[in-house]
């Protein structure tokens, strides 16, 4: 289930996409290819940076699960990050329930001039259809 989530949604935001069970160390990983291809990660060490973030993003959930409200998901964009070594970039957060009443959190993981917006929307309308 949150495997084909991330999915779904990396595939129509373009970011990187965590998802997983809330009180799980390993999150499903989605859309690397898609937002390894934007502009602002062309640079190596900009790539490199994100891409130790990555490595080390289930180590930083902690960092940002007690944030969390239920009802809509959490804009993190930029020095906003509660992943201190996660701020050069941003990303929306959100807990999420499944069909068999399990919760989870999603987390679209990209650039800061992502389209929050749409990237929102993708999410909310997703997790409607999951619960």
């Amino acid at each position: 289930m949150f495997s084909e989530l991330a999915k779904a949604i990396a595939a129509l935001s373009g970011n990187a996409v965590f998802s997983g069970p809330l009180d799980a160390r390993v999150l499903f990983k989605a859309g690397l290819n898609e937002v390894l291809s934007q502009p602002e990660l062309a640079d190596f060490d900009v790539r490199r940076h994100f891409g130790d973030v990555l490595d080390s993003f289930e180590d930083n959930v902690d960092a940002f699960a007690p944030l969390l409200d239920a009802e809509s998901p959490a804009v993190f964009i930029g020095n906003e990050n509660p992943i201190v070594n996660a701020r050069s970039f941003s990303m929306i957060v959100s807990k999420c329930r499944t069909a068999g009443d399990e919760e989870g959190i999603v987390v679209i993981f990209g650039p800061k001039r992502m389209n929050y917006k749409k990237n929102i929307e993708v999410l909310d309308t997703l997790l409607h259809l999951l619960s």
